[in-house]
């Protein structure tokens, strides 16, 4: 997304099944200005979203995760947990999940202890944030 030419974060939107059908015999330069005229709309909620960047390292891997995935979910289980994430992460970033997932309403985006998973992370998660990690980065690198 830009604000007055200058980058402010990148998002991922959903839209209905319904939108996207009306688009498919449509020119691929009338999808994409059909798009930029749906974020338009919308422009001043996506630019609201919480910053990634803000958030736990725990909550960002997560988040990377669900994005990155097929299936746009993460499934964590007990053993996983503690081959790949145990020595990275405590108890204490565990409670900062629980608090990140209270303080931006994720309650129905992220699961704890279920069944046997320890964090489960669904679909719409990617939805939820304004990834604004690599201009944070870039602006680092300007200085």
């Amino acid at each position: 997304m830009y604000q007055n030419k200058k980058p402010i974060g990148n998002i991922i939107v959903n839209f209905e099944s319904c939108v996207m059908n009306s688009l498919t015999n449509c020119d691929p330069k009338e999808v994409e200005q059909s798009f930029k005229n749906l974020i338009y709309c919308f422009f001043d909620k996506y630019s609201k979203l919480p910053k990634i960047s803000k958030c736990s390292k725990l909550l960002q891997e997560i988040y990377d995760f669900v994005k990155a995935s097929d299936s746009t979910m993460c499934h964590i289980t007990d053993e996983d947990w503690q081959n790949f994430y145990a020595d990275k992460y405590s108890e204490k970033d565990i409670e900062k999940l629980k608090q990140e997932i209270t303080k931006y309403k994720l309650d129905e985006l992220i699961s704890l202890n279920e069944g046997e998973y320890k964090i489960i992370g669904y679909g719409n998660l990617e939805t939820c944030f304004n990834d604004d990690r690599k201009l944070v980065k870039n602006k680092d690198l300007e200085r």
